[in-house]
């Protein structure tokens, strides 16, 4: 425990960590704060843990798929993928969204418009970029 909250996920560097303020443990899908290593509060992440949960699913799945890239996208392009991919039930409060589809995992980081994407391959990649229109730097 830090500062009131249950720690349960750090990043691999060990500067942000994720929690759950003591005082809402007992909700069924409580919201999820951020902190890091710099200060002594906490931060609203998100406004549930499912969502959290979910989202670093796809993220994590994008760290180990054997082909990655990054992109800067638009409004349109997010429509695009919204129209196009199985969104993974998200958090509205939150800028981070993520799709699916068959072989392939994106995450969308709304703020500062961009987006990660894997695939089984790079062939599946180049496909991605042609149907979203979007230029593509491989990870």
């Amino acid at each position: 425990m830090v500062n009131d909250a249950l720690v349960f996920c750090e990043e691999n560097q060990r500067a942000y960590y994720w929690g759950i303020g003591l005082d809402k443990l007992q909700n069924e899908d409580p919201p999820v704060l951020q902190g890091n290593t710099d200060e002594d509060e906490w931060h609203y992440y998100c406004d549930t843990l499912s969502a959290f949960l979910f989202f670093t699913i796809c993220w994590q799945s994008i760290n180990v798929m054997p082909a990655a890239a990054s992109a800067q996208i638009s409004n349109g392009a997010l429509d695009r993928l919204r129209t196009n991919l199985t969104e993974v039930a998200g958090d509205y409060g939150s800028d981070e969204l993520s799709f699916y589809h068959s072989g392939l995992v994106v995450c969308v980081f709304g703020s500062q418009n961009i987006l990660y994407v894997a695939a089984k391959d790079d062939a599946m990649l180049e496909d991605f970029a042609a149907t979203f229109d979007l230029n593509l730097d491989y990870l």
